[in-house]
This record gives C-alpha cells, sequence and structure tokens, in this order.
C-alpha cells in the first residue's frame, strides 16, 4: 500500500494536464506535438498543374474507385503499388492523363477522408486524456483527505487506492501510446505524396 501510494505520489505531477502541442491554443484537445493541419492541400500534393473538371467525372469510375482503394491501404507495398499503376496507365487507352489524373482524385479524396477520420479520434483520445487526468486528480486528493483523516474507513480507503492506481496506470498506458497514435496523420500523407509522385511520372508516357 505504502509503496503503490509513493509511486501515485511521484507521479501525480503529470496530471495537471495531458501534453498538448506547443503552440496549440488553449481550450484545444490535440494532443499531438505535431502541428494539427486539419485539411491537406491538393496543390501540395499534386504538382503537374490544373486537374480539368473530366478528371472529377473519371475519378467515379468503378475501376478507378477498386484501385484507389487498394493503393490507399497501407498493407498494399509500394512496389506493388507501382507496379499496380503502371498497369492501369498501360490499359488506360488513349485517355491514358485523364484516367491517371481521375486515379489520383479518387486516392486523395479517399486518403484524405480516412486522414480526418484518424484525426477525428486522435481528438477524442486527447479529450478522454484530459477527463482522465482530471479523474485522477480528483481521486488524489481524496485519497489525501482520507489519508489524514484518522476515522477513515481503511477497507475503503484500500480500496479507493486500487482503483487510483489502476486508472493513473492507464492513463500513463495511454500517454505512451501518443507518439504511435500521432504519427498516423503524418504516414497517410506521406503515402498519398509517394503515391502521387508514382502517378505523376506515368503522366505523357503515351503520347
Amino acid at each position: 500500500m505504502i509503496r503503490c501510494a509513493a509511486a501515485v505520489l511521484a507521479l501525480s505531477g503529470m496530471l495537471a494536464a495531458p501534453s498538448l502541442a506547443a503552440g496549440a491554443d488553449p481550450g484545444s484537445t490535440w494532443p499531438c506535438m505535431q502541428r494539427k493541419v486539419a485539411e491537406l492541400s491538393l496543390a501540395s500534393i499534386w504538382q503537374r498543374g490544373d486537374l480539368p473538371d473530366s478528371a472529377r467525372q473519371l475519378a467515379k469510375d468503378p475501376a478507378v474507385q477498386a484501385l484507389a482503394e487498394k493503393l490507399a491501404a497501407r498493407r498494399t507495398p509500394m512496389d506493388e503499388a507501382e507496379g499496380d499503376i503502371k498497369t492501369f496507365a498501360k490499359e488506360a487507352g488513349a485517355n491514358r492523363d485523364g484516367m491517371l489524373q481521375g486515379l489520383f482524385l479518387a486516392l486523395f479524396d479517399r486518403m484524405q477522408g480516412e486522414r480526418s477520420e484518424v484525426m477525428a479520434g486522435i481528438e477524442r483520445y486527447g479529450r478522454h486524456q484530459i477527463d482522465l487526468a482530471a479523474k485522477v486528480k480528483a481521486e488524489q486528493q481524496e485519497l489525501d483527505r482520507m489519508r489524514s483523516d484518522p476515522k477513515a474507513d481503511q477497507g475503503k480507503l484500500a480500496s479507493a487506492n486500487d482503483q487510483h492506481v489502476w486508472n493513473l496506470r492507464v492513463f500513463d498506458e495511454r500517454q505512451k501510446s501518443l507518439s504511435f497514435v500521432c504519427e498516423v496523420p503524418t504516414i497517410i500523407e506521406r503515402r498519398l505524396f509517394s503515391l502521387a509522385r508514382l502517378i505523376q511520372g506515368e503522366l505523357g508516357k503515351g503520347q
């Protein structure tokens, strides 16, 4: 009991607030050190000029959508993705560049949506950590009160201490997981940029 209580007291200083990103708004629940960028810019990914309206229509093609889904999946190795893009370009026919542009738009929309879902999940993660930090801080204050009360029920005190140690452990483990969780949006961005380069590399080859 004494050892657990000492561990809790030693770690209680971290519970004032979760580690929110530097420079974040005071009311933000974004828990990552990486700066929050809500939306990707199409122009920052696609560097081969404006995309025509016709590419948006081609992006809806079922074959284009199916390939975009496969390419977006991180389980698809990049060398396999490159081969799929080359095969798609060869089979696209006379409208090769238009189909490639449509493929990029389908891929961008899909991966932008995936990234937005991930970021919403990270926001929920941050809110949960804030709530859990407040809960553990309140538990610590109540434990301090009970320990200072000579008439406190020792059974209730032990039970409250056990629950506090458990919640502190959960909070700490979730904090340790943040470094991985916060990298996921960046991983998606890097994959999208790499796929865009592969697609752009096939433009003009059919002429």
